[in-house]
């Protein structure tokens, strides 16, 4: 209990579907009689201890810290991985944003994503929703951050708050919400939500430098690999002849080239298979369609060793 008479009460909360988590909850002396607030979460476990063991908890506890009488320190066990003595321990501070005054509540903010996975370059609108089981909206501002870094953030308006991004990386993301309170309402920090972020879509192309052509001659097949994001694409593209491969050449400037003279007469369905790169998703292009024509034919007639020639006399 802090100086006011708000009470906070911190357990570990686990189900049959849900990892052993570190929470929260508390009231103020204005609540009804017999109820908490919003239930808040420290950090949510990745794991189950799986020895069998009846002991759970042992290191929990929860004080007051003296410098101030109002921030409540609280620590307790998780686990990120399934094992039998691989526990940790999480240390949280949290506190009723207007302590010394009667009338604080704690608040709950929970955070969505509007496209999950996404790919590179796409924007994706975060979503952090503010609730209370206590009377009245909270309002003030969200901060939204991957990890320890701050994304940007967002006015409450109705309760809910949102940020709009195309800037992450490839790769998964840690993102939270973290609401700042108000006069009425105690700060909260979401459950940490991940963000996947897939590699950046492409297109492939791909054009012949002599088409129809005649058998024997060289044909140059050029393949163009682009992209609506920004960036340079790496890379190989693969030059196939239905499913048999011809050839490969190395992307520079967005484009990869192969030359040959190996065409056989008839009609060739050539496709530039691209391999995609750390940023970039690999892709087929249309298939182009070579015709490679037989060499032209030319017929001679002999020179006679008699021309003039006469006709010799009857006999």
């Amino acid at each position: 209990m802090d100086q006011s008479g708000d009470i906070a009460v911190g357990y570990s909360a686990s189900s049959s579907s849900n990892f052993p988590a570190v929470r929260y909850t508390g009231r103020v002396p204005s609540d009804p009689a017999g109820t908490m607030e919003s239930e808040n979460s420290i950090i949510e476990g990745t794991g189950s201890q799986t020895n069998g063991s009846s002991r759970w908890g042992d290191y929990s506890g929860m004080s007051v810290d003296p410098a101030d009488d109002c921030t409540f320190w609280y620590t307790n066990e998780y686990l990120t991985t399934n094992g039998s003595f691989n526990w940790k321990t999480r240390i949280g501070s949290f506190k009723f944003t207007s302590c010394g005054r009667t009338g604080s509540s704690l608040s709950a903010t929970t955070l969505i994503s509007s496209l999950n996975p996404s790919a590179l370059g796409q924007a994706v609108t975060f979503t952090a929703t503010v609730t209370s089981s206590a009377t009245g909206t909270p309002t003030g501002t969200v901060t939204f951050q991957d990890a320890a870094t701050t994304l940007g953030t967002g006015t409450l308006s109705g309760g809910t708050a949102t940020f709009t991004t195309s800037g992450l990386g490839t790769g998964a993301h840690s993102i939270t919400a973290i609401y700042g309170g108000d006069a009425n309402f105690t700060g909260s920090t979401s459950v940490v939500l991940t963000q996947t972020i897939g590699k950046a879509a492409s297109s492939t192309a791909v054009a012949s430098s002599n088409n129809p052509s005649i058998i024997g001659t060289v044909v140059t097949l050029t393949a163009s690999v682009t992209s609506p994001v920004t960036g340079t694409l790496t890379g190989t593209v693969t030059f196939q002849d239905g499913t048999s491969a011809l050839g490969t050449g190395t992307l520079s400037g967005g484009t990869a080239t192969f030359t040959t003279s190996g065409l056989t007469g008839g009609t060739h369905s050539i496709t530039a298979v691209y391999s995609g790169d750390a940023t970039f998703a690999g892709g087929t292009s249309p298939a182009l369609m070579q015709t490679v024509n037989k060499a032209a034919s030319s017929t001679s007639v002999p020179a006679s060793s008699n021309n003039p020639s006469r006709r010799s006399p009857p006999r």
